[in-house]
């Protein structure tokens, strides 16, 4: 019998993620984007354009969130870091972390279009997806 134990990994997955976008884009401009790949895996897509919402319905009772929220984080060092990004539109995007693999794709389509990027909702932003 072996004194060695099987090492597990596991990777961070923080449950809130920022999607800071250089342009100004609205909540229809993220349907449109990502509405090719959730009609593709079956999931449901609802837009609440007055509050600036789009949820996508990954699993029963399991959805990734999409949320407009102010240009103020509330504290210094965030707010330098959304300025010199250039960050004209922010985004907090909520889900699960045991549905990453099934959001990723739909956030990387973000990424490449319309643009920008994603970071954890962390102290330093990290992990960052995109540009």
């Amino acid at each position: 019998m072996s004194k060695h134990k099987k090492k597990t990994t596991t990777s961070f997955q923080p449950m809130g993620w920022y999607y800071m976008c250089k342009n100004d884009i609205t909540v229809d401009e993220i349907h449109d984007a990502i509405s090719e790949i959730a009609d593709k895996e079956g999931y449901q897509l609802e837009v609440w354009k007055e509050a600036g919402v789009v949820e996508v319905e990954i699993e029963e009772k399991k959805s990734m969130d999409i949320e407009q929220c102010e240009l103020d984080l509330g504290d210094e060092f965030s707010n330098d870091y959304l300025q010199a990004y250039g960050v004209k539109t922010l985004f907090y995007i909520a889900f699960a972390p045991d549905i990453y693999d099934k959001c990723e794709p739909l956030l990387k389509r973000l990424v490449s279009n319309p643009g920008g990027k994603i970071c954890a909702d962390t102290e330093d932003f990290t992990p960052e997806i995109g540009q």
